[in-house]
This record gives C-alpha cells, sequence and structure tokens, in this order.
C-alpha cells in the first residue's frame, strides 16, 4: 500500500493505544555499515527525543499504515469465501505476496522500498491450493519474484516461451523441507535495466534515494549484499541478527561465509547474463575490527 495512507472509516479506532517500537538504528551512527547507509536520516527528535517525520511520529506513520492494511485483508477474505461458495477453492492455485516491504525507522528510512534490508524489501508470500498443496506449512528456503512466472507456468502445463531467469518452486510447495541449494538472488540498478547496465554510472545516477545499485544473495541463514559503487559489502546471520545491524564481512572469522556468498552471487550473475558482471567496481576494503 503506497501513501498517502487513507484507512477505512470503519478502521480509523483500530490499534488505539498500540505504541511502537523504536528501530534501534533509526539514528546513526551505523557501526559496520557502508558510506551510503550512513547518511540516510529521513526522521528527527522531537522535544521528548521522539522520532518524527513529515510531521507525524514514528507510531501515528506506522498505525496509520495498518489501519489501511485492514480493508485488504478484508477483501483477501470475501475473495477465499467466494471461491469455496463457486466450488473453485480447490482447482484455484492462490498466491498471496506484495511488490516489497517498507521500512518504519529501520536504518534511518520512513517508507523506503529499495535498500536491500528485509524492513525495506522482504514480502510475504503464502500459496494455498488444497487437494495439492499441505496446508499449515512454512518452508525456509528463500525464494524471489522471478520464481513466481516459472511455478505458474508448471501449475498450468505451459511451456516458458522464452527463457526465464526463475526458478519452478514445485518441489518445495509439494515438500517444503525439501533440498533446495538454490539462493535467492535481486539486483537492483534503480531505473536503467538490460543493456543499461552494462557499465555502472559513476554519478548520482547510480542511486536511488541514496541507495546505490546492487546485487543481494540470500540463502536460508545469510544475507550478502555487494554495491555496485566504490563502498562496503555487507554480510549479516539473519538467524541471529534479523534486524541487520551487525556487519560480518570485514570479521576473519566469516571469511569462508563471505567467499561462497560471493562465489554465489558470481554464478547467479553469470547464469542470468547479468550485462555488469565484468565491470563490476571491487567493493571498498574495510579494516577488521579490533
Amino acid at each position: 500500500m503506497h501513501s498517502p495512507y487513507q484507512p477505512a472509516p470503519r478502521h480509523r479506532n483500530e490499534l488505539a493505544g498500540v505504541d511502537i517500537d523504536t528501530p534501534k538504528d533509526i539514528f546513526g551512527p551505523r557501526p559496520g555499515k557502508p558510506e551510503w547507509a550512513q547518511k540516510i536520516n529521513e526522521w528527527e527528535k522531537d522535544a521528548q527525543g521522539r522520532p518524527v517525520g513529515g510531521k507525524k511520529s514514528l507510531t501515528e506513520w506506522v498505525r496509520l499504515y495498518h489501519q489501511g492494511v485492514i480493508a485488504l485483508d478484508e477483501a483477501v477474505q470475501r475473495l477465499m469465501e467466494v471461491l469455496d461458495e463457486t466450488g473453485q477453492r480447490e482447482n484455484t492455485l492462490v498466491i498471496f505476496t506484495s511488490d516489497q516491504g517498507l521500512a518504519f525507522g529501520q536504518h534511518g528510512f520512513r517508507g523506503n522500498k529499495v535498500a536491500p534490508y528485509d524492513a525495506n524489501i522482504r514480502s510475504p508470500l503464502i500459496f494455498s491450493m488444497p487437494g495439492r498443496i499441505p496446508q499449515g506449512k512454512v518452508c525456509e528456503a528463500p525464494a524471489s519474484g522471478p520464481d513466481l512466472t516459472s511455478t505458474i507456468f508448471r501449475f498450468a502445463a505451459i511451456r516458458e516461451p522464452w527463457e526465464m531467469h526463475g526458478r519452478d518452486l514445485s518441489p518445495l510447495l509439494q515438500n517444503p523441507n525439501a533440498p533446495w541449494p538454490y539462493p535467492a538472488m535481486m539486483v537492483s540498478t534503480a531505473h536503467s535495466f538490460g543493456s543499461d547496465t552494462t557499465v555502472t554510472p559513476a554519478s548520482e545516477e547510480a542511486y536511488q534515494r541514496g541507495v546505490p545499485w546492487y546485487v543481494l544473495m540470500r540463502d536460508k541463514r545469510y544475507k550478502y549484499i555487494r554495491p555496485l559503487v566504490p563502498d562496503l559489502e555487507e554480510l549479516y546471520d539473519l538467524q541471529l541478527d534479523p534486524e541487520e545491524l551487525d556487519n560480518l564481512a570485514a570479521k576473519p572469522q566469516h571469511r569462508k561465509v563471505l567467499e561462497r556468498m560471493r562465489a554465489s552471487m558470481i554464478a547467479e550473475l553469470r547464469r542470468t547474463k547479468a550485462p555488469f558482471l565484468t565491470t563490476m567496481p571491487p567493493p571498498k576494503e574495510q579494516a577488521s575490527p579490533a
């Protein structure tokens, strides 16, 4: 849901009295983060030191957003009820997702949806089809948007009309614990695509809302972020650090994981024929912690 947030009148009093925890790194400095992330500052402090952005408090922003989301939940419920009432439920593959996350305070952002952190970009993903997909199961393997297209083609028994980069998730839908060696990759190149990304522009064109072009790799536990400008790379253990506050990239004990994720990134970029594969600038060296 995009701003301006306009909840339905029937939901205006929802979540009254609910307060919102302030993210730990809403204000800088942010130790270990790259230079571009140090510059993100979309909040101010009021007289009591509480975060305020655009004349609204953090709590007001989050509450208003979720009041609006309630109507979306109601619409999904009505849709599912109609499928049941018309006898189409078991013959319909339902995929519930969204375009991206929307950070409110995390890492200094306010409503940002382009940075490589989970608060900014992570989306829900729910599959439902009684009789063909197990119910109430959770799959820990990562997936990305292009995988949905390949999966839909498989369910519809239609051959893909051209080369696609996504992977068919059907094995995971049949068995959420099935072996799945594939990482999820996301490439962000602002408003440039295809052959226009052969070389990263050495200017503000390589940034979108303060965030540079980047490649993100995610497996079940770790996330690796490679900027496509000369800046620090990032590595996070999402099991131990789900808020992505502790950048492990420069820590010697995590060197093997860093190298594995780098290699995984190169392999995926090569598989998907990324134009900038051979022109990526090297990451900026980061001093190892004492």
